[in-house]
């Protein structure tokens, strides 16, 4: 975005755009203020105020570049999802930003193939950052993804709805976790957040109840 100053020149007005964590991420991993202004298509001066505004120490003059400096062994950031990045510029799944998301990465060298654009690499146990590939699914495209996330927060939603069934008919936690075999825990926490927590009294008071049955 172009703008004139007051004394009427073009500059280029505040990019509200810019990834402020990949500009960081950038810099602390040896990649020069020129070459980060480059790759985000922006001039020198807007990467130099949002590193001063992230109170980034700059580097002297003379540092090597990332790109020049033998040391260098490859950068990786994680973004605001949680979600790693790996610095590969030549790779075919690299981004604008000379990056590749480092969970589509490691299925891509798994399968030994290039993912398509629409197939999603599922992350099975929720959590972004644990890209082993054991961790790792493939899926044809978003929306078989979503369906799955969908299917999954049905499944379990009816298991709270069971927990919370059982001990309303006065059945305990422990006897709960052996019915559903479910995890130790998962049955007292689920009934801790409804707000159904009961009495000593109450609970002796329904096992009777059922045990008179």
């Amino acid at each position: 975005m172009k703008c004139r100053n007051e004394r009427g020149r073009f500059t280029e007005g505040y990019r509200r755009d810019l990834d402020m964590e990949m500009i960081k991420n950038l810099y602390l991993n040896g990649k020069s203020i020129e070459n980060i202004a480059k790759q985000m298509n922006c001039n020198f001066a807007t990467i130099y105020k949002r590193l001063k505004d992230m109170d980034i120490p700059l580097r002297l003059k003379g540092f090597q570049s990332m790109e020049k400096n033998v040391k260098w062994a490859g950068g990786k950031y994680q973004d605001n999802l949680g979600y790693v990045h790996i610095y590969k510029p030549e790779h075919p799944m690299a981004n604008s930003s000379d990056y590749v998301l480092e969970h589509r990465l490691i299925m891509s060298e798994y399968l030994g193939r290039i993912l398509e654009r629409q197939e999603v690499v599922h992350h099975k146990n929720g959590n972004v950052t644990d890209n082993k590939i054991e961790n790792l699914e493939l899926i044809s495209s978003n929306n078989k993804h979503m369906q799955q996330h969908h299917a999954k927060n049905r499944e379990q939603s009816l298991k709270i709805k069971a927990i919370l069934k059982l001990y309303q008919e006065g059945i305990g936690t422990i006897e709960i976790t052996k019915m559903l075999n479910i995890g130790a825990g998962v049955a007292s926490y689920h009934i801790k957040q409804a707000g159904m927590a009961r009495s000593l009294t109450e609970a002796q008071r329904l096992r009777r109840k059922r045990e008179s049955k």
